[in-house]
């Protein structure tokens, strides 16, 4: 295993965690806001800002991940 293919795991492991989580959490209360109605202390700005954030780093570090390992692939098999 290369720096690099270590580095790229690492990244879509992290990434992905990250995503999940904030990715869960953000439809949980996007339920309690549906579910419950507007007397709730939740609103959609809220858990678009607070959720949607890490979700979209989180989802753009995986997407880099996922491509230095594509590139990885496409060297190795360049290289035969």
């Amino acid at each position: 295993m290369t720096v690099k293919g270590f580095f790229a795991g690492a990244l879509m492991a992290i990434g992905g965690l990250v995503a999940v989580l904030s990715g869960g959490c953000s439809l949980f209360f996007l339920g309690i806001l549906i579910f419950e109605g507007s007397d709730v202390y939740v609103n959609f700005g809220t858990v678009a800002f607070i959720g949607g954030i890490p979700f979209a780093v989180s989802a753009v570090l995986f997407l880099i991940g996922r491509w230095l390992r594509s590139s990885k692939r496409n060297e190795a098999t360049q290289d035969s």
